[in-house]
């Protein structure tokens, strides 16, 4: 087997690792960001906002207040096959839950403001406060790959956090 020529480009060391280790679905579902107005709609994209994902394929999206999460949450399945839509077969979605949030700060933060797993059922919310996101943000600026360069912040996000507590 020949061996690569160095140095490898960030693009496709990460690519190499995330499917090494089975992270390849997470991080297609990360296009989510890029895709989420043309979507929604630029209405709906000023009132709401993909946050996270829970226990691996299920979205979480800020909204505004209660009237935006009744209205999302009957357009959910409309909006849930049409995301799917941009998305390969082994990152499709299970479902899309709604709470009430800072939409702006979720738009501003992108997927790595907050991170949140399952973990028996329960929900962690991991908080960073704006420092540690922009060394993350500083740390993974020569990425191209939008949703690679998310997946990096988000797991130097995660591992500050973890230090942390």
């Amino acid at each position: 087997m020949e061996r690569d020529k160095l140095p490898l480009s960030m693009d496709v060391l990460i690519g190499r690792v995330a499917t090494r280790y089975g992270l390849s679905a997470k991080l297609k579902r990360k296009r989510i960001w890029e895709v989420w107005k043309r979507v929604v709609g630029p209405d709906v994209a000023r009132n709401a906002w993909p946050a996270s994902f829970w226990q691996g394929n299920i979205l979480l999206v800020v909204v505004t207040n209660s009237v935006w999460m009744q209205q999302l949450s009957f357009q959910k399945v409309e909006i849930l096959a049409r995301l799917n839509g941009f998305l390969p077969e082994e990152a499709i979605l299970k479902d899309i839950r709604f709470r009430l949030g800072d939409v702006e700060a979720a738009r501003l933060e992108g997927s790595t403001g907050s991170h949140t797993k399952g973990t028996g059922g329960n929900l962690v919310v991991w908080e960073y406060d704006r420092e540690e996101f922009q060394q993350a943000k500083e740390m993974t600026r020569s990425v191209t790959d939008p949703g690679l360069r998310e997946a990096l912040k988000a797991l130097i996000l995660k591992y500050q956090a973890r230090r942390r507590n």
